[in-house]
């Protein structure tokens, strides 16, 4: 008569602590791949969002020079002051655009680049972008006295300012800022320009 003998070492299956384990090193083997893949996402959200601002910081730069140019263009020869460059920065629409009186914003309503409009940042929602052309895709401002933002608004504030320079110059220092926010944490892009009436 054969009996037959198991061996309890090889029939055992696993234990519920080797199961642990084995579930412990998968999860740690997959969650290293995805905190770096979150970390790229973000980092590469955050130099699309720097870049944007970089391109609008830089028309706005682009807008101020074109009303210089636009304003020294139809009023040269017709100075008060000799300067056509204080009169274009001493104009009404700029005259409240100054580094200690308040920041203006500036852009095109129509899509036309011939006539920027300049406008105060009356409030905190005074100089957040909204996209006002899905088509040709230009930005532009509400400044309705409201403190609530357009339903197409951007998480981009751009605003400007004029800083004559002392010493009898004719140069004027152009300042255009762009703010933004990724998550809690602000973030900001200044462009700096020197113009003089000179057409450049």
């Amino acid at each position: 008569m054969a009996i037959n003998k198991h061996n309890s070492k090889v029939n055992r299956g696993f234990t519920i602590i080797e199961t642990l384990v084995a579930v412990a090193i998968l999860m740690i083997s997959i969650a290293g791949p995805l905190a770096v893949a979150n970390k790229s996402l973000t980092a590469a959200l955050y130099a699309k969002d720097q870049s944007t601002a970089s391109f609008l910081a830089q028309e706005g730069i682009e807008m101020i020079r074109n009303y210089k140019d636009n304003y020294v263009v139809k009023n040269v020869g017709n100075s008060s002051s000799g300067s056509a460059l204080s009169d274009w920065v001493s104009s009404s629409d700029l005259s409240g655009c100054r580094q200690n009186t308040g920041a203006c914003g500036i852009w095109y309503t129509d899509g036309s680049i011939v006539n920027p409009i300049v406008s105060p940042c009356i409030n905190a929602n005074g100089c957040v972008l909204y996209q006002q052309d899905t088509v040709s895709g230009y930005f532009g401002y509400v400044n309705d006295g409201t403190m609530t933002p357009p339903p197409n608004a951007t998480i981009f504030t751009r605003s400007f300012y004029l800083n004559p320079v002392q010493g009898g110059t004719n140069e004027v220092q152009a300042v255009v800022t762009v703010t933004w926010k990724e998550g809690n944490v602000p973030n900001n892009m200044t462009l700096i320009s020197m113009m003089t009436s000179k057409i450049i």
